[in-house]
Order: structure tokens, then C-alpha cells, then sequence
């Protein structure tokens, strides 16, 4: 990314920043955004308000004090969020700013607004293309290395003139030739490392320095 003088945020998980402070401290000074992905990677849907206070509290400490900064933002794991207000007040009450936990706004169309603001929290959702229910997850990760880049470029390029942010994402091992692979289902394996390759060339073609394009990192995963 440095390459490219692109920055990102980097959605970090507490327990990572635990046992790796002095990397989460490089990445704040290397002038990206280091912001909360919760403590143990848990389902928002599968807390309690007060299971997901306490999670999300410790988590935004250990980062702040890895980091040398505020921490202001938050990605739900497996993009968890539900519909409803309780996990954007309990956001706002632990001094969060934004959150950026959805793959798109249902209907989103010329005309709607590309965010909500949820009880003083800010949503950004994730790149889409589409309208209503034929929408897709356009930013990333599976699509960023799969669907084929002329798609790609038109997601980006409507969302642009619509006057919404591209906002990408993926997770950092995707850049690393010798990063560790997991088993699981063949359909998981695929979703996880089909066209790894192909990820850096993509991400150059459609993240241009100088664009009007929102950089936003996926969470740490080291």
C-alpha cells in the first residue's frame, strides 16, 4: 500500500492486539487508520447488549493503547450487525464514531442516501452493485478476485457517480504469497483462496491514487 500511497483502516481484533501491540503501533504510524473489530471475533447477533459492551470495550482499550490513538471505528464480525438500534447505542456510549458493519443499504438506488446515522454512529456500508434485491458485495473479498474486472470497474464507477464511496475490502494475508491456508468444504476453500493471485493487480487497477475512492482495509488477521 505504500507503493501506492494508498492508506487504509485496519480493523483490528483486541485479542490480536494483545500479543502483537508493536505491529498494530507500526501500522498507526505508518499513517492508516487502526479501528475495532471486537476482542474474540464474535457475532453481534449472538451477544447480549451487555456481552457486546463489555467485548467491545475491552477491545477499543488494548487498541487505543497499541495504537497511540483514538479508537473511532468498528466492523461487526462476519458483518453481524443486526437491524436493529441497541448495538449502535451501545457504539456510541462507548465513544465510537462510525461503524462500517453492512454490505450495502436494502434499495439502494440514485436518490438514497449512500449512509445512516444510527443513534449518533455513522454507517458506511461496504461497496454493492445492484439495486434492491439483486444487489451484490462488490468491494471485496471473493469479488475483488473473481468477478471480472470490467464488472469491477462499473461497480466502482456507478457508485462514484452516485456520489457514494467505493469502499473495498479484504484481509491482509491475502497479500502474502506464504500466508497459511485452512482446511474446510471445498466451496469455503474457494471462497477463502480462488485467484489470490489476482488480488494486488485488481486492487491497483481499481484504487487509484488521487480518485475519489474511499480506502477501507479489512480487519488484521496475523
Amino acid at each position: 500500500m505504500e507503493k501506492g500511497g494508498w492508506k487504509a483502516t485496519f480493523f483490528v481484533l483486541g485479542w490480536l492486539a494483545d500479543r502483537y501491540p508493536a505491529e498494530v503501533r507500526s501500522i498507526a504510524d505508518s499513517g492508516h487508520e487502526v479501528a475495532c473489530h471486537g476482542q474474540e471475533h464474535l457475532l453481534v447477533s449472538t451477544m447480549t447488549p451487555q456481552q457486546f459492551q463489555a467485548d467491545i470495550s475491552r477491545a477499543k482499550a488494548t487498541l487505543e493503547d497499541a495504537a497511540g490513538h483514538s479508537v473511532k471505528g468498528f466492523r461487526a464480525p462476519r458483518w453481524s450487525m443486526p437491524r436493529a438500534l441497541w448495538p449502535y447505542e451501545v457504539l456510541a456510549s462507548e465513544g465510537f464514531a462510525y461503524s462500517s458493519s453492512r454490505l450495502c443499504i436494502p434499495g439502494l438506488g440514485r436518490g438514497t442516501p449512500w449512509s445512516e446515522t444510527l443513534v449518533g454512529i455513522r454507517e458506511f456500508p461496504a461497496l454493492s452493485a445492484g439495486r434492491g434485491w439483486t444487489a451484490w458485495p462488490a468491494g471485496g473479498t471473493v469479488a475483488l478476485r473473481v468477478a471480472s474486472l470490467r464488472r469491477m470497474e462499473r461497480a466502482r464507477d456507478c457508485a462514484l457517480a452516485d456520489g457514494r464511496p467505493a469502499v473495498y475490502w479484504f484481509h491482509p494475508w491475502e497479500l502474502l504469497d506464504d500466508a497459511p491456508r485452512m482446511g474446510g468444504s471445498p466451496l469455503f476453500r474457494w471462497s477463502r483462496y480462488a485467484r489470490l493471485d489476482r488480488l494486488p493487480e485488481r486492487l491497483r487497477c481499481l484504487v487509484l491514487p488521487g480518485d475519489r475512492t474511499f480506502r477501507m482495509g479489512s480487519h488484521l488477521a496475523i
